[in-house]
């Protein structure tokens, strides 16, 4: 339950990796394997044939306490990250060290107690899941931001309702017990297809025993060309929500995808009954207006509102607000 299913200072990591920039790969996992005050593990699952570039085999084969597993087809960074937590649940090491398990990027960079102080809160707070802050950086190292949470204007403890709208939990400061990572591999077939492997950890963590935030700047986020999804400031950041014109379609379907979801969760005995309650209020919500009625009543609002970065915000935190 929550913590008491890990111990203290064993981690396995996750590490989606595709053609890598060698230098920047071969940074984030002396940082993963330099972590302090942990026994970690390092998983490398490398997403398909394509995915391996000269020079790579070299660098995953640096400590032994990396392992390599490789995938016969490309299967997208999601579904690489949830087959990687299906591995380390399956190996000898993770069950017999009651490790807890985190997720990582190819090319960001770690501080040395990030690990150390995610189980911290974890354990403090009893939680399935931890999170902290990052900063941005350029792949120069250049600062772009101090905090990602101030940059994109993340709420720090939103609750279970805003979370199904917007995700707060970047998936590399993230670390997570046991029973969240077979979670993720349980309902991976509803996981909503426009929500990254993250938002769908940090959901199922939410409706658990909740998911701690140690309001502290553990990592930095390389900001590049080549980032799946990238971190993007206030001025530069529309949520796939308030996208109306482009994103009709996406976004019906985003909802429908979510009640199936939010259905498979309550007819199952995973939430709590704190969970339970929070995804009962945001089912009747999806049936009571439906997912084109929701829909509707958002883009009533004139598209000059929503192109202002600044009406869009508040308009975002008063749907929060309703939401619960």
């Amino acid at each position: 339950m929550g913590f008491d299913s890990v111990r203290a200072g064993a981690v396995a990591v996750v590490m989606a990796v595709y053609r890598p920039d060698l230098s920047s790969l071969e940074r984030q996992v002396e940082t993963i394997l330099a972590q302090s005050d942990v026994d970690v593990r390092l998983i490398a699952m490398l997403d398909g044939p394509g995915a391996e570039v000269p020079g790579l085999d070299a660098i995953l084969s640096l400590d032994q306490r990396i392992e390599t597993v490789r995938s016969a087809s490309q299967r997208g960074a999601a579904e690489t990250f949830v087959t990687g937590l299906e591995h380390a649940l399956a190996g000898s090491w993770v069950g017999q060290n009651r490790a807890a398990i985190a997720f990582a990027d190819q090319d960001d960079v770690w501080h040395p107690e990030k690990l150390a102080a995610t189980l911290g809160a974890m354990r403090a707070e009893q939680s399935s899941a931890a999170h902290c802050d990052l900063r941005v950086v350029d792949e120069n190292g250049r600062l772009i931001a101090e905090s990602i949470f101030d940059y994109e204007k993340r709420v720090r403890h939103p609750s279970l309702i805003a979370r199904f709208f917007r995700n707060n939990v970047t998936g590399l400061v993230m670390v997570m017990d046991q029973e969240t990572a077979a979670a993720v591999v349980r309902f991976a077939r509803y996981r909503p297809s426009a929500w990254y492997h993250d938002h769908f950890a940090a959901f199922l963590a939410a409706v658990r025993h909740g998911i701690a935030f140690h309001d502290a700047v553990l990592a930095d986020y390389v900001q590049h060309g080549g980032n799946l999804v990238g971190a993007q400031g206030q001025r530069s950041r529309a949520d796939r929500l308030l996208q109306l014109k482009d994103h009709n379609r996406e976004a019906e379907s985003w909802l429908d995808e979510g009640g199936l979801l939010v259905d498979a969760l309550l007819d199952s005995d995973w939430p709590t009954e704190s969970g339970r309650s929070h995804l009962a209020k945001l089912q009747n919500l999806l049936r009571k207006t439906g997912p084109s009625g929701l829909w509707a009543a958002m883009a009533a609002l004139p598209e000059t509102r929503l192109s202002n970065p600044v009406a869009a915000l508040n308009f975002r935190r008063k749907l929060y607000s309703v939401f619960g």
